[in-house]
């Protein structure tokens, strides 16, 4: 076992950034997008477009 724990690292990805929006304007676009999910009975969503990724993660690819 100790061998496989020579296989672990930590990967630092940068400093984290100040984020575009607030907490609570986080937390009030996820509860409406759980409130959909709880309606329609549904357990998840997947998010294919940039714009719902950002909306909904405050996660902006940049390529």
């Amino acid at each position: 076992m100790p061998n496989e724990l020579l296989r672990l690292q930590n990967m630092h990805n940068g400093q984290k950034v100040v984020p575009t929006f607030s907490d609570a304007e986080m937390e009030r676009r996820q509860d409406g997008l759980r409130k959909i999910l709880a309606e329609l009975r549904l357990d998840g969503a997947i998010l294919t477009s940039y714009h719902n990724i950002c909306y909904f993660s405050d996660f902006l690819y940049c390529y």
